[in-house]
């Protein structure tokens, strides 16, 4: 079964960041090391609202289609 295809009422992107890790010094100094070359954690939501209970119905049979 395809994801419901209904118009959300909002919607929300982070758009993640790079995969960094930090170390900072006694002396204060900071060193950043980078440990991917692509973006990571990126996140996406989307609130429908008002919607009829059949279409509420179609969202967990994809959802229990996907586990």
């Amino acid at each position: 079964m395809d994801f419901p295809n209904l118009a959300p009422s909002s919607r929300q992107y982070e758009q993640g960041g790079w995969p960094v890790k930090k170390f900072k010094a006694m002396d204060g100094y900071e060193v950043r090391l980078l440990y991917g070359s692509k973006l990571s954690g990126m996140t996406l939501s989307l609130e429908y609202a008002a919607i009829p209970d059949e279409d509420v119905q179609k969202f967990r049979l994809h959802f229990m289609e996907m586990k």
